[in-house]
């Protein structure tokens, strides 16, 4: 799933009209975090905006994160939604993801002992 649109969409047209494609995608993520009850705090799910006292660590009702995300982005680099019931992806799959492809690791994701860390999870989430 194509998630460029977090970081790629203007979320304001003329800095005061929130944008219709972000709003819609927007509002696909939180029906997604909502669908999944182990990971959220009754009717509160984390809130993934880049404000220091959310980042995924605090518990907000959806409109509060609707506004919070089209005021203030998504923290950076989550593109694995850990935070919100989605496994966290390994590094093929991670790559695989962030550039559309169904490819093996190219070479330059292996370190220099020639280990590719497939068996690591790696962790989408930004500081």
């Amino acid at each position: 799933m194509d998630r460029s649109w977090m970081y790629n969409i203007d979320r304001l047209i003329n800095g005061n009209i929130v944008n219709p494609d972000f709003e819609r995608q927007l509002l696909e993520f939180i029906t997604f975090a909502l669908s999944k009850p182990r990971f959220a705090d009754r009717k509160n799910i984390r809130c993934p905006c880049n404000r220091p006292k959310c980042r995924n660590t605090t518990f907000r009702d959806p409109e509060t994160v609707k506004v919070h995300v089209i005021t203030e982005g998504f923290v950076p680099y989550y593109y694995n939604w850990v935070h919100h019931g989605e496994p966290r992806f390994s590094l093929t799959g991670y790559y695989n993801h962030m550039t559309g492809s169904n490819t093996p690791v190219p070479d330059y994701a292996y370190d220099l002992h020639g280990n590719n860390h497939e068996s690591d999870e790696v962790d989408a989430v930004g500081p």
